[in-house]
C-alpha cells in the first residue's frame, strides 16, 4: 500500500522537488535576500567570488516554496555558471556544490536518469549527498513502482557504505532513514524496531534532528491503522522539531498531526494543525503540499457543519495560493464542490466537480474520489442516470476501502431503485450492509484507539505527579533526618517500655494497613469487573439498535420497491407505513450513535424527522415548519409514541390542511412543565371538518394518536382555532423508572 494514500485527499502525492532537509543540502536562503545578492554579483572582484554568489542565488531560486518553472530555470543557469567557473579555477568544493544543485533540479523535473549520470562528476562526501538525494527522489517519484523502490534502497545502501568508509556518522543516519522509509513503503515486518534502534544510534552519533525518524514512525502508524502510535509519534515529531529549531519540514509534520487528530474525531485540533501546515508550506516545500493541508482544513470544518466558514476559508486559500498544476486545480475544485454539495446548492457544485473530473483524468486514485463525489451529488439531486457511470468508475477505481465501497453500493442501490432495476438494487443493498458491518468494526477500533491515547496521556501525567511526590518525600526525609540528629540525645533516654509501646502501635498500624489494602484490592477487582460488564452490555445494546435500524431500512427499501407497482390508496398506505417505519428507525439510529442508550434528545430528533417529512412531501405543498422545542430527553418507551403522533399529525396537515397547494405554517412545540410534558401540534389550514378531503373523526390516524396518547398515560385534545390544534399532555418518566415498573409487574405475575 502506498504511503501517499493519506485519508481522503492525500491519495496522490504531488512531486515537489527539494523536500525540506530529508537529505543533506545547504540551508535555504530566503527570497528577500535576492536584491543584496544581485548587487554583490555585479560588484564581485574575482571569478571565484562571483561563483560563490551564483551558488547562493541558485539556492534562493531553488528553495522558493512554490516550484515555478522560471525559478528552477534560473537556479539551473546559476548552478551551471558556477560549475564552469569553479572547474576552471580548480575549486573542488564550489564545483561539487554546483553539480549537486544541478542534479537536484533535474530530480525536480523527474529526470532522475540524467541526475544519476552525474555521480562520476563528484567525489568524497558530495557523492554521499548525491546518492542520498537520488534515493529520496526515487522513493517519491511520481508513480513510483516496486522496482524503483528497490532502486531507492540500493542507492541508500551505497550511501551508507560510503559514509562508513569516510567516517561520516550523521550521513550514515540519513542513509538508514531512507532505508527504513523504503521498508515502510514495502510494509516490511520489523520496520518499527528498525526505526527505534536508529533513534538509539542517534544518541551515540550526535544526530539531533530525530524529527525525521519520528515522522517515518508516524507514517508507519498510519499504514498499520494504529492511530494511537500515529498520534504519539506525530507529537514526538513536533517536540523534536521545536527543540532543534529546524522547521523546514514543518508543513509535513503539522499535516500528519492534523491527520491523526482527524482520525481521532478531534476536528478542532485537526483544523488548528492544518492551518499551521499551510503556514509551513507557504515558507518551504515538503513531501506533501499546501493543497492537501487546505483540503484537510476545509474537510474538518465541513465535519463540524461550519459550511459558510469552510467556503470562506476555501476561497481565501485559492486566492492567496493559486493552483500551480493540474493536481492543485483538481484538489481545489473538489474541495469547493464538496462544500456546495453539503449546502445542497447542486447547481453551484456541479461545475466545480466537472472541472475536477477533467483536470484529474491522469491522476487515477484522485479520480476515484472525484467520480464518487460527482455520483453522490447527482444522486442527492435526483439525477440518477447521470450518477451511474461515475459511481461505477469509482467502484472499480484503485485505493478504495471497505467503507468507501459500501457507500458506493448504497448510492448504486438508490440509482437502481429509481430506474426500476429492483434485483440489482437489492444486490447493492446487500453488499452495502456487509460493508457497513465492516465499517462498524473499524469505528469500534477507532474508539478503542482514542481511549488508548487518552490512557497514555493520563499515564504520563500520573508519572509526573509521582515524580513530584517522590521529590517531596525526599525533602521531607531530609528534614526528618536533620531533626533526628538534633534530638539524638533525647532519644537515648527513652525507656524500654516506650520502645515496646512504639512496637505495639506500629504492629497495630501495620495490621490495619494490611486489612485495608486487602479490602481495597477486593473492591478494585469488583469495580473493574462491573465496568467491564457494563461496557460489554452497552456495546451489545448498541449493536442491537444498529441491527434493528438496518432491518427497518431494509424494510423501507422493500416498501419503496413495492410502491412502484401500486397506485392511489395502495401507494398512499405504503407511504404512510414508510413514514412510521422511518420514525422508529431514526430512534434506533440515534440510540446506537449516542453515548446514552436509554434516552433520546427530542429537539434534535424532531428537527431531523420533520426535515425528512418535508422532503417526502416536497412538491405537493409549500407548508413551512416552525419548531418551538425545548431540549427534553425522553425514554425510548415514550420517544417512539411521540414520534408516531408527530408523524400522523404532520402527515394529516400536509395532506388535508392546505388544499390547492396553498402556503401554510405547521408548528410543532414541546415544553417541559415541571413533571409534565406538553406536545403542541398546530396548523393554520382549513381545520378539522367532515368533508371528502379531510380525515374523518374515526379515521385510523386519529384513533392511532388517541391510542398512542393512552400509551403515554396522557390526555389529548383536538380543537379548531384558525386551523387544527392538537394538544397532548403526559408525565415525563426517566428510562430507569419504566424499567423498575416493568420489573415489579413481572414479580407480581410470578
Amino acid at each position: 500500500m502506498r504511503l501517499c494514500i493519506l485519508a481522503a485527499m492525500m491519495i496522490v502525492l504531488s512531486y515537489l522537488g527539494c523536500m525540506a532537509q530529508y537529505y543533506p543540502a545547504p540551508p535555504p536562503i530566503r527570497p528577500e535576500k535576492e536584491p543584496d545578492l544581485q548587487l554583490q554579483l555585479r560588484s564581485a572582484k574575482s571569478d571565484l567570488e562571483k561563483a560563490g554568489i551564483q551558488l547562493q542565488l541558485c539556492n534562493l531560486y531553488f528553495n522558493k516554496p512554490f516550484k515555478k518553472k522560471a525559478d528552477l530555470q534560473a537556479a539551473l543557469r546559476y548552478a551551471k555558471e558556477a560549475a564552469v567557473t569553479s572547474e576552471k579555477w580548480h575549486a573542488p568544493i564550489t564545483y561539487n556544490t554546483a553539480q549537486l544543485f544541478v542534479a537536484d533540479i533535474l530530480g525536480d523535473w523527474n529526470d532522475l536518469d540524467s541526475a544519476e549520470k552525474m555521480l562520476p562528476l563528484v567525489n568524497d562526501t558530495a557523492k554521499i549527498d548525491l546518492l542520498l538525494m537520488l534515493s529520496y527522489k526515487y522513493r517519491f517519484r511520481e508513480g513510483a513502482t516496486a522496482l524503483q523502490l528497490e532502486k531507492s534502497l540500493a542507492l541508500a545502501e551505497q550511501a551508507r557504505l560510503f559514509s562508513i568508509r569516510l567516517h561520516q556518522p550523521q550521513k550514515e543516519v540519513f542513509a538508514l532513514i531512507d532505508i527504513a522509509a523504503a521498508h515502510v513503503e514495502q510494509e516490511k515486518p520489523g520496520t518499527e524496531q528498525e526505526l527505534l534502534a536508529l533513534l538509539g544510534k542517534c544518541r551515540t552519533t550526535g544526530f539531533l534532528n530525530t524529527q525525521y525518524i519520528y515522522s517515518v514512525l508516524t507514517q508507519l502508524g498510519f499504514v498499520k491503522g494504529d492511530n494511537a502510535k500515529m498520534m504519539h509519534y506525530a507529537l514526538e515529531t513536533i517536540r523534536s522539531m521545536k527543540s532543534t529549531r529546524d522547521s523546514l519540514a514543518a508543513g509535513d509534520f503539522y499535516l500528519w498531526l492534523a491527520v491523526a487528530y482527524d482520525h481521532a474525531d478531534e476536528y478542532a485540533q485537526a483544523i488548528e494543525y492544518s492551518r499551521l501546515a499551510i503556514e509551513g508550506y507557504a515558507l518551504h516545500a515538503g513531501e506533501l503540499g499546501l493543497p492537501e493541508a487546505a483540503f484537510r482544513y476545509v474537510s474538518s470544518l465541513r465535519k463540524l457543519n461550519k459550511l459558510s466558514e469552510a467556503l470562506k476559508v476555501a476561497l481565501q486559500i485559492v486566492k492567496k495560493y493559486p493552483p500551480e498544476n493540474v493536481y492543485d486545480e483538481t484538489v481545489y475544485n473538489s474541495m469547493i464542490g464538496n462544500i456546495y454539495r453539503d449546502k445542497k446548492q447542486y447547481d453551484k457544485a456541479e461545475p466545480y466537480f466537472l472541472r475536477a473530473y477533467e483536470t484529474g483524468k491522469k491522476l487515477d486514485e484522485l479520480q476515484t474520489i472525484v467520480n464518487r463525489d460527482l455520483g453522490e451529488m447527482y444522486v442527492e439531486s435526483h439525477q440518477y442516470a447521470k450518477a451511474r457511470p461515475y459511481l461505477n468508475r469509482a467502484l472499480t477505481g484503485p485505493g478504495t476501502t471497505p467503507s468507501f465501497r459500501g457507500y458506493l453500493h448504497y448510492l448504486l442501490y438508490r440509482v437502481d431503485s429509481a430506474a426500476g432495476n429492483y434485483l440489482a438494487a437489492m444486490e447493492h443493498l446487500h453488499r452495502n450492509h456487509k460493508q457497513v458491518d465492516s465499517g462498524l468494526a473499524e469505528s469500534k477500533q477507532r474508539d478503542v484507539q482514542k481511549l488508548l491515547i487518552q490512557y497514555e496521556t493520563l499515564k504520563k501525567e500520573d508519572s509526573i505527579k509521582i515524580k513530584d511526590h517522590n521529590i517531596a518525600l525526599l525533602n521531607q526525609k531530609a528534614v526528618f533526618q536533620q531533626s533526628k540528629l538534633d534530638k539524638s540525645s533525647l532519644l537515648i533516654r527513652i525507656t524500654i517500655s516506650g520502645v515496646f509501646l512504639l512496637i505495639v502501635i506500629a504492629t497495630l498500624l501495620y495490621w490495619q494497613y494490611r486489612i485495608k489494602k486487602q479490602a481495597n484490592q477486593v473492591v478494585t477487582q469488583k469495580n473493574e469487573t462491573l465496568k467491564r460488564l457494563v461496557t460489554e452490555k452497552e456495546w451489545l445494546v448498541k449493536e442491537v439498535h444498529h441491527r434493528v435500524k438496518n432491518n427497518l431500512h431494509t424494510l423501507l427499501g422493500l416498501l419503496e420497491s413495492q410502491a412502484s407497482h401500486l397506485k392511489d390508496e395502495g401507494l398512499a398506505a405504503v407511504e404512510v407505513s414508510q413514514h412510521r417505519i422511518f420514525a422508529m428507525s431514526l430512534i434506533h439510529q440515534k440510540l446506537y450513535q449516542s453515548e446514552d442508550i436509554r434516552t433520546i434528545l427530542m429537539d434534535r430528533y424532531i428537527a431531523e424527522f420533520v426535515q425528512y417529512l418535508g422532503d417526502r412531501f416536497e412538491g405537493e405543498n409549500v407548508a413551512h415548519f416552525v419548531l418551538e422545542l425545548e431540549p427534553i430527553q425522553l425514554a425510548v418507551s415514550q420517544a417512539i409514541p411521540v414520534a408516531l403522533i408527530i408523524n400522523e399529525a404532520v402527515t394529516n396537515s400536509m395532506k388535508y390542511a392546505f388544499p390547492d397547494k396553498r402556503p401554510g405554517i405547521i408548528t410543532i412545540g414541546m415544553h417541559n412543565n415541571g413533571e409534565q410534558i406538553t406536545l403542541l401540534l398546530t396548523d393554520n389550514g382549513v381545520g378539522m371538518r367532515e368533508s371528502s378531503t379531510s380525515p374523518k373523526a374515526g379515521s385510523l390516524g386519529l384513533e392511532l394518536m388517541k391510542g398512542l396518547t393512552k400509551e403515554l398515560h396522557g390526555r389529548v385534545e383536538f380543537t379548531n382555532d384558525s386551523g387544527t390544534k392538537i394538544t397532548i399532555v403526559f408525565d415525563q418518566y426517566p428510562a430507569f423508572v419504566r424499567y423498575e415498573e416493568a420489573s415489579d409487574s413481572e414479580k407480581e405475575e410470578v
